[in-house]
């Protein structure tokens, strides 16, 4: 194990005991039967994440040779000075934009289960979204040249009823964006095949729903219109007994 490994493990369990960063993926609820899918974003999105740092190392030394020659003309004493100096203003931040991008890759989890999809990503604010499969309205892939070299793309998924606007901000909420997609269209295909599954399922379910309730009602009002009948054929001889008494008869003499 080198240096920087080391370095970047001590660091990693660092940030996962004192400021409890998730080491794992989202947990998700599952149904009997059901399965899950964890995955991270393809290793070329580690390669964007740490452009940032190769153009900080292009911009040192592209300012530094000149100032190393000047020196090395003047005083090949003098470049020696100069060294350490550069060393030490490049050094930090360049080992910063490194570290941050390794960060930023290790903590991205997705996870997609039968009926939806959790995102996480974030080391101080940790973002966590998860977006269920029948409220997906359309799927889109966004590709910009510096993906497109490294073969990945983004995933963005808009819904149906988003959130509102933040009151506070002014901003509307971000929309779940799946980024480091080796095959978008393989992922997307998966998405739509899980939606209209879902979907099929639901209207599945109403109609065999209504014909047991429809079934249910029916059997019922039978049975009520059976009662009715018995009720009136038991009111039959009671009222032929009341038409054969003469109006004369007082009501004492009924009793």
């Amino acid at each position: 194990m080198s240096v920087g490994t080391s370095f970047y493990a001590a660091l990693w369990a660092l940030l996962v005991r004192f400021f409890k960063v998730p080491d794992r993926p989202p947990r998700m609820a599952l149904g009997p039967g059901e399965q899950c899918q964890q995955f991270r974003p393809a290793p070329g999105f580690l390669k964007v994440l740490r452009i940032p740092f190769w153009l900080a190392v292009f911009v040192s030394v592209l300012l530094s040779v000149p100032l190393l020659l000047l020196a090395l003309m003047l005083e090949p004493l003098y470049v020696l000075l100069l060294l350490p100096v550069l060393f030490l203003l490049v050094a930090p931040p360049a080992l910063l934009l490194w570290v941050a991008a390794q960060l930023r890759y290790d903590s991205t989890w997705y996870v997609m289960g039968e009926r939806s999809l959790t995102l996480r990503r974030g080391i101080w604010t940790i973002h966590e979204m998860t977006v269920t499969f029948e409220n997906v309205q359309n799927l889109k892939i966004v590709q910009g040249p510096v993906e497109r070299y490294f073969g990945i793309s983004k995933l963005l998924i808009e819904t149906a009823g988003g959130a509102p606007v933040d009151p506070k901000t002014g901003l509307a909420p971000a929309r779940p964006l799946l980024e480091g997609i080796e095959q978008p269209e393989r992922l997307r295909a998966t998405i739509l095949g899980k939606l209209r599954q879902s979907q099929n399922t639901g209207l599945g379910d109403e109609p065999e729903h209504e014909e047991q309730s429809s079934a249910f009602r029916a059997e019922h009002l039978q049975r009520l219109r059976e009662i009715r009948d018995e009720l009136r054929a038991l009111r039959m001889p009671r009222n032929s007994v009341r038409a054969e008494l003469p109006q004369s008869v007082p009501t004492a003499a009924m009793r």
